[in-house]
């Protein structure tokens, strides 16, 4: 046996296969909540570098001011 040839199931047996799917409005209705999920996602990953970014500057001034005695 090599690569992905496993003897005890032929191309015909998979290409005779029926798959199941849900009717057409509710791929539609799935498609639909994915693409909210990602928007939420693509959202959470924006406020995070925007909270790096604060983090960052944030740091530096409490450094700044530790370095002048001011804390």
């Amino acid at each position: 046996m090599r690569g992905a040839s496993y003897p005890a199931v032929t191309d015909g047996d998979v290409l005779a296969s029926e798959i199941p799917l849900p009717p057409l409005d509710e791929q539609h209705r799935i498609v639909a909540r994915i693409e909210e999920l990602f928007a939420r996602i693509e959202e959470a990953r924006r406020l995070c570098a925007v909270a790096n970014q604060d983090l960052e500057r944030l740091g530096g001034a409490v450094l700044a001011r530790a370095f002048r005695g001011e804390l």
